[in-house]
């Protein structure tokens, strides 16, 4: 389609110099509307799609980076939680008497890691709040076992599951 900025009623073109003004005007309110095409020595306007694709890109770009700020706003929902770190069974009895002695353990640690080994679930016990939490991926803790540590991770309520995203000795 021919510009109407650079073309007469009667499909005259205008000149370069004519053209050149009235488009540049057109490019202003709409980036990229009327483009010149060398071989062809005319002006054309875009189609109503290409132009606002054009203009649109400064408007997406911005979406984009703002749900990419917003999302890792969002996906950082971390929290610190502090308490020793021992099988679920034990955890649940806030203590790791009864079965150090079933399982012939001398210490929290060899206990915590004889019941894994049986099948247990790795857990974190909070002695303030006596709250269990059973630990994600418990290759990542299981160095602590029997220890008072820091988590940093998420916890979902959903699951029950605390997804660790930092630990080290408490002091």
């Amino acid at each position: 389609m021919e510009c109407p900025s650079c073309f007469t009623t009667n499909g005259r073109f205008v000149g370069l110099e004519t053209a050149f003004t009235t488009c540049l005007q057109v490019v202003n309110l709409f980036p990229g509307a009327c483009k010149y095409d060398r071989g062809m020595e005319r002006f054309e306007l875009e189609s109503k799609t290409e132009r606002l694709s054009v203009a649109l890109k400064p408007i997406r770009l911005l979406v984009v980076l703002s749900l990419s700020v917003c999302g890792g706003l969002a996906a950082d929902n971390s929290t610190t939680f502090t308490g020793e770190i021992m099988d679920r069974m034990c955890a649940q009895m806030h203590s790791h008497d009864n079965m150090m002695k079933s399982e012939g353990a001398s210490n929290a640690k060899e206990c915590a890691l004889k019941c894994v080994k049986n099948g247990d679930k790795v857990a974190l016990f909070d002695s303030a709040s006596n709250n269990v939490y059973v630990i994600e991926d418990s290759k990542k803790v299981e160095p602590f076992a029997g220890q008072r540590v820091r988590i940093t991770g998420s916890y979902d309520k959903d699951s029950e599951v605390l997804t660790v995203k930092s630990i080290s000795a408490a002091k």
